[in-house]
């Protein structure tokens, strides 16, 4: 699930946490089956929260067009790019 200020932009983002030992490192699903890249080092920090449902803060950003990244997900899900600043456990 995405929630937007007045502005309509994203500052939390809630969902699953997926990691990888690929790139991307690591992701988040949200509710409406979006994908969030939120790292791209396969040793992610983001590691510890893998599988647990979490509540981030941060902004959406457009990926370097000129640095490989991520633009679309095997299963047709529309993928994002999301530049975390805090994340915590949902309970």
């Amino acid at each position: 699930m995405v929630f937007m200020n007045e502005q309509n932009d994203v500052i939390q983002l809630e969902g699953i946490v997926h990691v990888f030992d690929h790139e991307p490192g690591a992701v988040i699903e949200d509710g409406g089956g979006r994908i969030w890249v939120i790292d791209y080092r396969k040793q992610s920090s983001f590691r510890a929260l893998a599988e647990c449902h979490v509540v981030a803060c941060g902004e959406p950003y457009e990926p370097d067009p000129l640095r490989p990244h991520i633009v679309g997900w095997s299963d047709g899900k529309k993928v994002g790019h999301f530049r975390v600043s805090s994340i915590q456990v949902k309970t």
